[in-house]
């Protein structure tokens, strides 16, 4: 069984106690932000004691409380990643290409790309925290725009199960 499989199993067995189910969520959410590569967006299925709302801002919390390190981190590691890439051509060319498309789309690219289900958060916030050259964006923004982002994401999914006949509890 894959991690994601034992991971569904456990969010099952919390399912009919609220208190540790949106604690576990809240955590989860976190970590989908700073180093997990698995959309979180299986939590808003599971806990029907919870109702969508509480489960989409428990997820929009937990995914801000992870982007607020992910912002510091990229921060720390912006200039050893900028004197790195100087030396081999392509990556200098990458981290160039990545600064441009972060200063040109800042805080609405950042909301449009978080707010896609189903898609890795780590790497978009990685590229827009490690990418922000000259400090364009702030922290404050920086947390508003994933909270935003990841209720429109949560509302998106919503809105798609229920389209397709899939009752989200």
């Amino acid at each position: 069984m894959d991690i994601v499989g034992i991971f569904i199993g456990f969010l099952e067995s919390l399912a009919n106690s609220p208190l540790e189910y949106a604690i576990v969520l809240y955590f989860y959410s976190i970590a989908t932000a700073i180093l997990l590569p698995i959309p979180v967006e299986v939590g808003l299925f599971l806990a029907p004691s919870l109702g969508i709302l509480t489960k989409s801002l428990i997820v929009a919390a937990g995914k801000a409380t992870g982007c607020i390190i992910v912002f510091y981190l990229g921060l720390k590691v912006e200039r050893s990643i900028r004197l790195w890439s100087e030396h081999v051509f392509f990556v200098g060319w990458f981290v160039k290409f990545v600064e441009w498309f972060v200063s040109k789309t800042r805080y609405w690219g950042l909301y449009l790309l978080m707010s896609v289900p189903f898609m890795p958060d780590t790497i978009t916030l990685y590229l827009y925290s490690v990418f922000n050259k000259d400090e364009i964006m702030t922290p404050n923004y920086f947390v508003i725009v994933n909270f935003l982002a990841s209720i429109n994401r949560c509302m998106i999914v919503i809105f798609l199960a229920e389209y397709l006949g899939i009752y989200v509890v």
